[in-house]
């Protein structure tokens, strides 16, 4: 004996009514409150802004992660060329993930009122280390929206960045900021005053036994 097995296509459930002899009327959605769509909105910027963020320290960590393979004294020139290279797609990827969720999240935030968003500014932050600089523009009117240019050491007096120049975001955060962005120095005498990683050192100092072997 097989069990029985239903071959009735699916149709849209319809609840089964009883008849009371009343009419029976149609239940309408009810529409949000202002309020409840309001904070249903910052609610989602926040979330859509720590997804960028979470997106950004990955970025961070991917371009370390190049650096250090760059340096890696323990593989060959080819093997560093392309770990470095892994990693630093990985940056570019995690780079454009930020900026796809920083995008939404600024649609979202103009979207609410006047009174709930911050008063308009630029803010300008610069991250300065011995191997790495990070310039960072943020412009808050009408919504947040950020581009930053990330520079890395490829000689002594000699950086190199793979994003791109700051004219390219002029539709973003507008022409006048990234003029002056494009127009502030390097900071790159802060940077040489600072202390070298302990890796660096231990590095610098195996080459120098070598060559006094």
């Amino acid at each position: 004996m097989h069990p029985m097995t239903d071959t009735t296509p699916a149709t849209a459930h319809t609840p089964a009514t009883i008849d009371t002899g009343a009419e029976v009327q149609a239940i309408t959605p009810r529409e949000p409150a202002p309020e409840a769509v309001q904070a249903y909105t910052l609610a989602s910027v926040a979330y859509l802004e720590a997804t960028a963020a979470r997106y950004r320290a990955e970025e961070t960590e991917a371009r370390a992660h190049a650096a250090a393979h760059r340096a890696d004294p323990f593989h060959t020139p080819a093997e560093r060329v392309l770990l470095s290279k892994l990693a630093e797609n990985r940056g570019d990827n995690a780079a454009q993930r930020a900026q796809a969720f920083q995008y939404r999240a600024d649609g979202l935030r103009a979207d609410c009122p006047a009174a709930t968003t911050i008063p308009p500014m630029a803010v300008i932050v610069l991250t300065v280390q011995r191997d790495r600089i990070q310039q960072t523009a943020r412009l808050v009117m009408g919504g947040t929206r950020s581009v930053q240019r990330t520079w890395e050491r490829v000689g002594d007096r000699s950086w190199r960045s793979r994003d791109a120049d700051w004219s390219e975001a002029e539709d973003r955060i507008g022409v006048e900021l990234c003029e002056y962005m494009d127009a502030v120095s390097l900071p790159d005498r802060v940077a040489n005053m600072l202390p070298r990683p302990p890796a660096s050192k231990v590095s610098s100092n195996a080459g120098q036994e070598v060559s006094h072997a």
